[in-house]
């Protein structure tokens, strides 16, 4: 069989994880809990009525049931949001019944309107083909990963606030025009 196009391989492995989805309840009720492995490494304790309890807990025990986990891809100023981090955290959420919201912001730092800036690994892929194979390869073999650990995500996001171009080396101004043709 040939092999798919980047974008429509991309494209796939976002809709095979919708589609994984045991079920969908009647409301979401998402929550962000990106930091909570960092917070309870700085020694925060959260705690219900006094007593200690696990963040993922209380947040389903209050009707939340999907998780959002963020996910760079080599950051070297933090040992958060990375990969191993983002495994810790689908197992709590799947430990407490929550679904998973994985989103990848394809850079080693926030990525934000103006700011989507592409990792360092990726900085000499002046191609735009070759670069989208990277993004292509990166998602898959990171979804891969997750899938042969058991932790599968239920929904990907790929990007985070994309406003402007994707992938780009520079912080542009948030209404920089987009060319969509390299974006796809």
């Amino acid at each position: 069989m040939p092999a798919l196009p980047v974008r429509l391989s991309v494209c796939l492995l976002a809709l095979t994880a919708c589609q994984t989805t045991p079920h969908r309840p009647a409301e979401w009720r998402g929550v962000d809990l990106s930091y909570v492995n960092e917070i309870e490494a700085c020694g925060a304790v959260f705690r219900v009525d006094g007593r200690p309890a696990d963040p993922y807990a209380v947040l389903a025990d209050a009707g939340a049931n999907v998780v959002r986990l963020r996910l760079w891809h080599a950051p070297d100023w933090t040992g958060y949001s990375t990969l191993d981090d983002v495994k810790k955290s689908i197992r709590r959420a799947k430990s407490a019944g929550m679904q998973v919201l994985l989103d990848f912001h394809y850079s080693d730092d926030w990525a934000h309107p103006g700011k989507q800036l592409r990792p360092a690994a990726w900085r000499n892929l002046d191609d735009v083909a070759d670069l989208a194979a990277a993004l292509s390869s990166y998602t898959r073999d990171t979804l891969i990963a997750l899938r042969d650990e058991d932790l599968f995500p239920d929904f990907v996001a790929t990007g985070n606030e994309i406003n402007t171009d994707l992938l780009i080396d520079v912080e542009v101004a948030e209404d920089a025009p987009i060319d969509w043709t390299r974006n796809v």
